[in-house]
């Protein structure tokens, strides 16, 4: 694979092909609300990695 590959979409068994090769591993913020549930913080991290050309983000952990 050459670093040209990285920006071709990447085909998947299932769902939409990625529109590139470019991911985020999941980051810890422990911001959730107690309830697990994403706080405004975590909400406009998100937004502001959307923004950012990744082809995969994965959100972090919440309350488990």
């Amino acid at each position: 694979m050459s670093v040209d590959d990285l920006f071709e979409p990447l085909e998947l068994l299932h769902g939409p092909a990625m529109r590139n090769r470019i991911m985020l591993a999941p980051l810890t913020n422990q911001q959730s609300e107690t309830d697990g549930v994403a706080s405004e913080f975590d909400l406009e991290w998100i937004r502001q990695l959307s923004s950012g050309g990744y082809g995969l983000i994965q959100t972090c952990a919440t309350t488990v």
